[in-house]
Parts: structure tokens; C-alpha cells; sequence
């Protein structure tokens, strides 16, 4: 092939990631043998409800928590958090008045990450957090001010800009917007929309909000339980869902026509979400699924696949109700069965009783 027509590597690849913490009722497995892969430029939604892993899949990316198994590829290479390469991926957290040093003045914070990636001068390096403050929508005063003098907004455009000095490729928002007022959200994604624009950056960002997804996602990654169920095209996503879990979430979502929120049907879910410490045999949202699937089903695997060009789900008779998606599950168990028989086969061929 051409070497001017190859199609080009994603930016990060992530291949089945596994996370696990040690808790009082044993080992928890939060992220479940994950794989995604992340264009320049493009940005990726992860939603799912709270406990489902999709944060313990950030800090892994980070190195803030250690992964059992997994490969993490950034432009093809082993990505390495704690060396020169690891600027490359900076982190929006949850709580900018968490993560920024109250004993430090905003220049100081700034001027920190700066030099984190190239050695400048006093004055070029004021020059430098001046143009990072303007570019997030603060004055360049605002350097000598502390994080505890700024709103819940302000702050987060001060974490923004911090995470901006590293020059990175790779911006990861752990819920960047979920502490803020209605209004600020708004803003705060219009600057990470601006700012990926006029950047090239490509961003992961992590919600349980699917509309706050929609607004700033070219693909939307939906978790349930340590694993995606389903990856697509941000608009396939929420206009035509495949999962059960996602027609779910969407169900949930507010509509801002009320008219439209009064006909919409809420699907509910059966019982309580199951504890990761103790998860279900076979696919774990049958359990919950508000189709009928008998237990004895449930706790039969899902087959992940290609429902769509470039929309994947996990197919399981309490996941989906498309006939087609089914009849390919069943093929695929067929075969699994096929495949087991052969297997436990040894060669031995056993006595006849006399």
C-alpha cells in the first residue's frame, strides 16, 4: 500500500484494559477487559452511571492507579505516564478547587506546567501564563490571584489552562462539568469545543450526563459494569440505541420540551445495580434487563460485535430485541458449543461395558 494513502494510527489505542482494587468484600473488578481506539483530534464520550468504572479507566490511562493486564499505545508506542511522554495526556479532574494548591497563586500553578515541558525565562515564561489565561477566558491579573478567589467555573478554566501549558495530544476530562451550575457547563464545554478546534486536541471526556456527551462527543462509549456495551457515532448513539442499558439512559435524560418529556416512556430497569465486588455469571445486564430473559440465559456471554458500520454492541437476548443481532449471538453460541465438544475430546476412546 502507498505509504501516503495508509490510513493512520489512532493516537491511543487502549486494548483489553483490566483494573482491579482490593476491598473489605474482596477483589473488585472496575475495569473489565476495556478496549477502545482514539483518533487525533476526535473526542470520545464515555458515559455510564457512577461505580461502572469509567473514571478507574482515566486513572489507569493516567498511571494514577495501576492496571492488572492491558496495553496502552499512544501513536503506536507503549505509553509510559511518568516519563517525558506522559505530558502528552493531561487530566481535567472532577473538582478544580481539589486540584489546584491553595498556597500557590495561579501564575506559580501555571508557571509549574510550563516548565514541566521546556525550560523559558522569567519573563517569557509571565508571557506564556498570561496568553494561557486569555486563551480560557481569565485576564493575565489574574496570575497573582489564588484558586480560593475564583468561582467554581474560573477555576475550572485554571485547570484547563494548566492542563493546556503541557502542550498534550490527549486531553482527559474525569467529569469536568458535573460540579457546575447549568450555565457554566455550557461554557465550560463551548471552551473545550473552541479549544479542541484551535488546538488539534483529541479528548476523552467522562460523563453520566448523555446530553453533556452528545454536545461534545464524536463517538459515545456507554459502561455498564466494568465493560462497554456499546460504541458509536454520537448522533447513531442517541437516535437509534441498540443496548437496552443505553435506551435506558437516554429514557432518563431530561428533554427541555416538556410537551416531548411528558409523551417520552421511562424505561425502568429490574432491581438494583449488582455489586462489582460480586458481579452476575454470563452478561451482567441481563440481570436488570427489562426484557424477559430467563436466568439460565443470563448467565450465558454476550458476543460484542459490529451491529452497524462502526456501531458496536453487546448481543445477548437481554440486551437487544433485533431478530438479526439475535440470530448472531445464537450462531456464535452454536459454534462456542461446537468448538467445547471438540475440545474436551482427548482421543481416548473409552471402553466398551461388557
Amino acid at each position: 500500500m502507498n505509504e501516503a494513502h495508509a490510513p493512520k494510527a489512532p493516537l491511543l489505542e487502549i486494548s483489553e484494559l483490566r483494573v482491579s482494587y482490593e476491598a473489605a468484600k474482596g477483589r473488585i473488578l472496575a475495569v473489565d477487559n476495556v478496549s477502545i481506539a482514539l483518533p487525533e483530534g476526535a473526542t470520545l464520550g464515555i458515559v455510564g452511571e457512577s461505580g461502572c468504572g469509567k473514571s478507574s479507566l482515566a486513572r489507569a490511562l493516567l498511571g494514577l492507579v495501576p492496571r492488572d493486564s492491558g496495553e496502552i499505545l499512544l501513536r503506536g508506542k507503549n505509553f509510559q505516564p511518568g516519563r517525558a511522554e506522559g505530558l502528552d495526556v493531561q487530566m481535567v479532574f472532577q473538582s478544580p478547587h481539589a486540584s489546584l494548591d491553595p498556597a500557590m497563586n495561579i501564575g506559580a500553578i501555571l508557571a509549574e506546567a510550563v516548565r514541566a515541558r521546556v525550560r523559558v525565562g522569567r519573563k517569557e515564561l509571565a508571557g506564556t501564563c498570561a496568553a494561557l489565561l486569555e486563551k480560557v477566558g481569565l485576564y493575565a491579573e489574574d496570575a497573582l490571584r489564588y484558586p480560593h478567589q475564583f468561582s467554581g467555573g474560573q477555576q475550572q478554566r485554571i485547570a484547563i489552562a494548566r492542563a493546556l501549558a503541557a502542550k498534550p495530544s490527549l486531553l482527559v476530562a474525569d467529569e469536568a462539568v458535573s460540579a457546575l451550575d447549568v450555565s457554566v457547563q455550557a461554557q465550560i464545554l463551548n471552551l473545550l469545543r473552541r479549544l479542541r478546534r484551535e488546538e488539534g486536541l483529541a479528548m476523552l471526556f467522562i460523563s453520566h450526563d448523555l446530553n453533556v456527551v452528545r454536545h461534545i462527543s464524536d463517538r459515545i462509549a456507554v459502561m455498564y459494569l466494568g465493560r462497554i456495551v456499546e460504541e458509536g457515532p454520537a448522533d447513531e448513539i442517541m437516535e437509534r440505541p441498540l443496548h437496552q442499558y443505553t435506551k435506558a439512559l437516554i429514557s432518563a435524560s431530561p428533554l427541555p420540551n416538556p410537551v416531548a418529556q411528558r409523551a417520552r416512556r421511562r424505561i425502568l430497569l429490574r432491581g438494583e445495580p449488582p455489586s462489582p465486588a460480586n458481579p452476575p455469571p454470563g452478561c451482567h445486564f441481563a440481570w436488570r434487563s427489562p426484557l424477559s430473559c430467563p436466568a439460565e440465559i443470563a448467565a450465558l456471554p454476550g458476543l460484542y460485535a459490529e451491529a452497524r458500520p462502526g456501531h458496536y454492541v453487546e448481543i445477548h437476548p437481554g440486551t437487544v430485541d433485533d431478530e438479526h443481532l439475535l440470530a448472531m449471538w445464537k450462531r456464535n453460541r452454536e459454534k462456542s458449543l461446537l468448538w467445547a465438544k471438540r475440545s474436551s475430546f482427548d482421543g481416548t476412546i473409552p471402553k466398551q461395558q461388557e
